[in-house]
């Protein structure tokens, strides 16, 4: 996949109550994914 190279940068993925999923990068960048769960 040619995702492995983003991932090695990735340092952290937490993933909120709300359904928020915080992918944390190495060296502090953090982008926040709201996905909206259908139940």
């Amino acid at each position: 996949m040619p995702s492995t190279a983003v991932w090695k940068l990735v340092r952290n993925v937490v993933v909120k109550e709300n359904g928020a999923v915080v992918v944390v990068f190495k060296g502090g960048i953090e982008i926040a994914l709201e996905l909206e769960l259908e139940g």
